[in-house]
């Protein structure tokens, strides 16, 4: 404590200008004459908690995995407390003889008839037509939007294709349907949940100058020329290739879903609550919005999941020694680049970039691991 209230001598002479004398030469008793013993004292546990501090977890080989809590218990003689967030423990389970089943999905030929009748739509010309709107409509519309009074949006001519969806505004489609052209109404819509407006409405104008609908393009060769293939089985073909690698992503997410799963249920998991405090606040902020208790309560579940899932799974490539070299990061960013583009190339020179790939990467090279390891059965169809 002598040493520490030596150094705030030092620190404050440097800082506090007192008449008649030059900044640093101010002797010790004028210079706690002038600021009081107080915060001569303030200085030097400032000073010397923190280093105490940093001494005693290096000396105990205390593992934090956050800045500490530190209550001040006496000041003389200086005496505190320091309450600290450990490195999370996992014991881990057999996941070496786990058995899942596979999720099996197929498609079928009427899979792929229910896509063409969708692109005999999505490939038709919008053209005018005099009827209220339907849905999947494109409504021509004026929209004038305000919160408490003051101008939130004003579109003149805006293209709206009226269905069901958060964007541009939830629960737009249903006020604009059967409107007819000319047609002008006003409306509240609420902000949906978790938007920094949640609570407030907003009050609408909207005016209908036009319809345009479309009518389905014949199913036949036409059709698949005007999507750059030979006729209408090379678009059955591609349709049926498209529709069995979604498929089989579809059935591969579901599996790591069900190894994780498994895995975690074996496994015994002990972590600071700091953990998913500070995962929930990235998360929020990332979001742009504000923590508030509703928010923090809705978030929570899902990132103490995330939370579990992850360090199961950094135990596991703990274990089983994965590793994710430069060689495998280099690899990585050259195609993501050669599929988005150059200027990703700088991106991922930043060291917060390339450590998020490392996980990313760590994270795929563990779940193939564990699907390796497990026992993997095809789910039985139904009515086998």
């Amino acid at each position: 404590m002598s040493k520490a209230l030596e150094g705030a001598y030092r620190s404050l002479g440097q800082r506090v200008s007192i008449p008649g004398f030059r900044r640093g030469k101010t002797p010790r008793e004028v210079l706690e004459r002038y600021v009081g013993k107080e915060a001569l004292l303030n200085e030097a546990i400032e000073r010397l908690v923190p280093q105490t501090y940093r001494q005693v977890v290096q000396e105990k080989g205390i593992k934090a995995v956050a800045p500490p809590v530190i209550q001040v218990e006496e000041r003389e003689p200086l005496s505190f407390t320091a309450m600290v967030s450990l490195k999370p423990e996992v014991k881990l389970g057999d996941y070496r003889g786990l058995k899942i089943e596979a999720p099996l999905l197929v498609v079928t030929p009427e899979d792929v008839n229910r896509v063409l009748e969708e692109l005999r739509y999505d490939q038709a010309p919008w053209e005018p037509v005099v009827r209220p709107v339907q849905q999947g409509d494109l409504a021509i519309i004026d929209v004038e939007g305000r919160v408490e009074g003051q101008l939130y949006v004003e579109e003149k001519g805006f293209q709206y294709q009226v269905k069901p969806a958060p964007l541009p505004f939830p629960g737009l489609a249903e006020k604009v349907e059967g409107m007819t052209a000319g047609e002008e109404r006003e409306f509240n819509l609420p902000f949906s949940q978790g938007h920094t407006h949640q609570g407030k409405e907003r009050h609408f104008r909207v005016r209908l100058s036009e319809v345009k609908g479309r009518q389905p393009l014949p199913l036949d060769d036409a059709l698949a020329q005007g999507m750059n293939l030979a006729d209408l089985a090379a678009l059955r073909q591609e349709v049926e290739r498209q529709l069995k690698a979604r498929t089989e992503a579809e059935m591969r997410r579901e599996l790591e879903r069900r190894v994780v799963e498994a895995v975690v249920a074996q496994a015994e998991v002990e972590y600071p609550p700091v953990l998913v405090e500070r995962e929930v606040e990235h998360q929020l902020r990332r979001q742009g919005l504000e923590a508030n208790e509703e928010r923090v309560r809705q978030l929570q579940p899902l990132v103490v999941q995330e939370v579990v899932h992850s360090l199961v799974l950094g135990r596991v490539a703990e274990v089983e020694e994965i590793e994710v070299s430069e060689d495998e990061i280099e690899a990585e960013v050259s195609l993501v680049v050669k599929e988005k583009g150059k200027e990703l190339e700088k991106l991922f020179s930043a060291a917060p970039a390339r450590q998020s790939l490392r996980e990313a990467l760590l994270w795929r090279k563990t779940l193939d691991h564990l699907i390796k390891l497990t026992s993997v059965e095809k789910e039985a169809k139904s009515g086998d």
